[in-house]
Parts: C-alpha cells; sequence; structure tokens
C-alpha cells in the first residue's frame, strides 16, 4: 500500500505514529545542502538508515506473521 502523504487534514501516517525518526533523519539528510559539508550528514544517514531498516524489519514480520502491514521501503 500507499504512505498517505501528510497535509493539513491528514495530520499523520502509520509511518509518523510508529517510525517518527525516519522523517526526521530524513529531513536532516536532505537539509545537509544548505549546511554545506556538515560532519553530521554521515551520522544522520546511519540513522536514517536504521530507521528504515527497522521498517523493514516490522513489514517482514507482518507478512510472515500473517498480519499487519506489508510494505517495502528503499532508502536511497
Amino acid at each position: 500500500g500507499r504512505v498517505a502523504a501528510l497535509s493539513d487534514s491528514v495530520a499523520d501516517n502509520w509511518i509518523l505514529t510508529y517510525h517518527p525518526d525516519v522523517y526526521l533523519y530524513g529531513a536532516l539528510m536532505h537539509s545537509s545542502m544548505y549546511l554545506k559539508d556538515d560532519a553530521r550528514l554521515q551520522g544522520w544517514a546511519a540513522l536514517y538508515q536504521q530507521g528504515i531498516d527497522s521498517i523493514n524489519r516490522d513489514s517482514d514480520n507482518a507478512k510472515f506473521g500473517g498480519s499487519g502491514r506489508r510494505m517495502k521501503i528503499r532508502s536511497y
């Protein structure tokens, strides 16, 4: 399934509810072009990837557990 886009009328979705760190570290990674060679980028990228891995792990557990979300998110 698709993830509901956030807007004024849609304040959250399942990723924001269960994995808010993915939004945080994804936004921090995208801010790096404005921060110009910030040394923290590697750390943010690693934490973002950990969040994506957590979502994929939950998805795999849901697939093989017989219930829940079934979505695979690929990172950059």
